[in-house]
């Protein structure tokens, strides 16, 4: 029988060990995002123009209902800045990790959770799957 103490102390050394491996992981899922949102910026089609230069109708028609001139204040509120991120979420979303990593500050992961929910709730993003949000399209008239 193995001693108690011994015991003890092997299993405090793996805890301490996954504990290390975790912090590790956290921060290459940071880096992943990083990675894949600057993937995005460079493959994202520019909008459709018109021959005069103007948006098109139907770009209109599935952008999200945001203020465009969210991402120059740094002061606005943690739900203007997740509904201006999901402007340009790929087809398949975004999920809180990623949307975090678009932030301009640190954000409270707990706290945008609670705000990606809620907006689902309000339907004025879409659930694309669990974790994961867009933008909610316009619907035509």
């Amino acid at each position: 029988m193995v001693n108690l103490r011994e015991r003890v102390i092997e299993l405090s050394g793996r805890i301490s060990t996954l504990r290390s491996e975790i912090a590790a992981l956290e921060s290459k899922k940071v880096e992943l995002a990083r990675a894949e949102h600057e993937l995005d910026s460079c493959i994202a089609p520019p909008p459709s123009t018109s021959i005069n230069g103007q948006v098109s109708i139907a770009e209109t028609m599935v952008a999200p209902i945001i203020n465009p001139n969210l991402h120059t204040n740094g002061d606005s509120s943690l739900t203007e800045r997740v509904l201006s991120i999901l402007l340009n979420a790929p087809p398949g979303g975004l999920t809180a990790e990623q949307i975090q990593v678009r932030m301009p500050t640190d954000t409270n992961m707990d706290s945008l959770r609670s705000a990606l929910a809620r907006l689902a709730t309000e339907h004025r993003i879409d659930r694309v799957s669990r974790g994961s949000y867009k933008g909610r399209e316009l619907q035509a008239l």
